[in-house]
């Protein structure tokens, strides 16, 4: 009997790593961030952004924080969406003092 299987009835396999990135892609695609934004009604947010990020557009990072009162918008100047190439001190130097400034 497969691992998968109980008895007579059939269980699906757990989602792939892959599976799960790509079912995360589609929910974020289909994200009206618009909307997302609008039913936020208190808030303080800090959106950390690299400036060479080839997944989400730095443009859309730039609306997200105009469209949100209360938001604060940090460049890193080079960065990638994952903040590699020695970005990690820069991105937790602008976060601490972000919640410093904020407590």
């Amino acid at each position: 009997m497969s691992p998968y299987q109980t008895g007579c009835q059939w269980r699906a396999p757990p989602p792939t790593q892959h599976t799960r990135a790509v079912q995360d892609m589609e929910e974020r695609v289909g994200l009206d961030m618009g909307a997302a934004v609008a039913a936020i009604r208190v808030s303080k947010v800090l959106t950390v952004h690299g400036s060479a990020d080839a997944v989400i557009p730095l443009a859309d990072g730039q609306e997200f924080a105009a469209r949100l009162p209360g938001s604060e918008l940090v460049v890193l100047q080079g960065a990638d969406h994952n903040f590699t190439a020695g970005f990690s001190q820069q991105l937790v130097a602008a976060v601490v003092d972000w919640v410093q400034a904020n407590a």
